[in-house]
């Protein structure tokens, strides 16, 4: 990813040198560490060609399911709390990972496994 600074330095460079490798060389030169492709040029001069801007577009990102998934989990863990973490995830079709983190971060619980103690 590269900053919004990155970005219109890019759109700069392709507006002074008219030349997709010309742009490319200069942004090099000001940025020694960073290689962006000619598509990459691309993409940003279309980006901004079609909206005008060159930030990124709000609610970008992955998508959180964990609300979602606590109103599932939450009904099963009320009824029976001895139950499995695999248990659960056989029942629902939630990965166990998901699950672990819905009770953990949401219902505010810790799943454990109950062992008998050991006499010294």
């Amino acid at each position: 990813m590269y900053t919004l600074q990155q970005r219109c330095y890019m759109l700069k460079c392709m507006h002074k040198y008219e030349s997709l490798t010309l742009a490319q060389q200069a942004f090099c030169m000001q940025y020694p560490k960073i290689k962006p492709t000619l598509k990459c040029f691309q993409y940003q001069l279309k980006k901004f060609n079609d909206t005008g801007s060159l930030q990124h577009k709000p609610g970008q990102g992955r998508r959180s399911l964990r609300k979602e998934r606590a109103a599932i989990i939450k009904p099963i863990v009320e009824r029976s709390p001895g139950k499995s973490l695999r248990v659960i995830a056989r029942e629902t079709g939630i990965n166990i990972s998901s699950i672990y983190w819905v009770l953990r971060k949401n219902l505010k619980l810790k799943s454990y496994k109950k062992c008998l103690r050991r006499k010294v």
